[in-house]
């Protein structure tokens, strides 16, 4: 990343820009870094996908805001600037009492942490929630990180279990009642966390698989697994 100096962007119709006083790092940012996320402009570009700020200049047809409010919001990238211009739908007031920092980190940072419990995991309000991050050795080599929250309805006893014997993934296979699994699998950078606990360098591309089990009346698990992707190798063979 470099500091580069540009011209002030002007907002259109429908459309803030902001004064950025505190700006998220999440997923989507460091993936279009280093050029891997989709929806983001090719690099060179200007990330930032989430930002807290003051109302600078308001575009046609907005309403509901006013100069030096102070808002929060999504920015589809551009975020990672003085100044940043976004949908008016993308953004809402930051609630009193809140700092900046605390802000920019609820659009994406914190809802896809809730969106990973709560919609996806299926938890509500006061309920508990296990959670386990193992990394998983062959000959004293890490080849798989294991971050995986299990739902303590369905596998009370999974805080108990010697990981050292089994894997969680066996541990609840042969503990709950399984009925169906979803999954994806992406080619990507770990997290800084993830790239320390593996030995591997922060730039190594990594296999990543995102899977939720259930059974027939409640969510079981979710967990991420990342394996280096120069610790693995897939091969496979076909008869035309």
């Amino acid at each position: 990343m470099r500091v580069q100096e540009r011209p002030d962007p002007e907002p259109g119709p429908g459309e803030v820009r902001v004064r950025v006083r505190a700006a998220g790092v999440n997923f989507a940012d460091l993936l279009a870094r280093v050029g891997l996320y989709p929806e983001a402009p090719k690099p060179p570009c200007v990330v930032g996908y989430e930002i807290a700020g003051d109302v600078d200049a308001v575009g046609d047809g907005v309403e509901g805001f006013e100069i030096g409010q102070r808002v929060m919001g999504g920015s589809r990238f551009g975020g990672y600037a003085q100044l940043a211009v976004t949908s008016s739908d993308a953004l809402i007031p930051i609630p009193d009492g809140w700092s900046y920092s605390e802000a920019a980190a609820l659009p994406v940072a914190y809802a896809t942490a809730y969106a990973g419990l709560i919609r996806y995991g299926g938890l509500q309000a006061g309920e508990r929630v296990f959670h386990t991050l193992i990394v998983h050795h062959e000959n004293h080599v890490p080849l798989q990180c294991e971050d995986r929250y299990v739902n303590p309805a369905c596998a009370p006893g999974y805080l108990d279990a010697d990981f050292a014997q089994t894997t969680p993934t066996r541990y609840l296979f042969e503990a709950t009642a399984l009925w169906r699994a979803q999954y994806s699998i992406e080619a990507a950078r770990a997290t800084t966390q993830e790239a320390r606990l593996l030995a591997i360098p922060p730039d190594e591309a990594c296999l990543i698989v995102v899977r939720r089990t259930f059974t027939r009346h409640a969510p079981i698990t979710l967990a991420r697994l990342v394996h280096p992707g120069s610790r693995y190798q897939l091969e496979g063979q076909f008869t035309p």
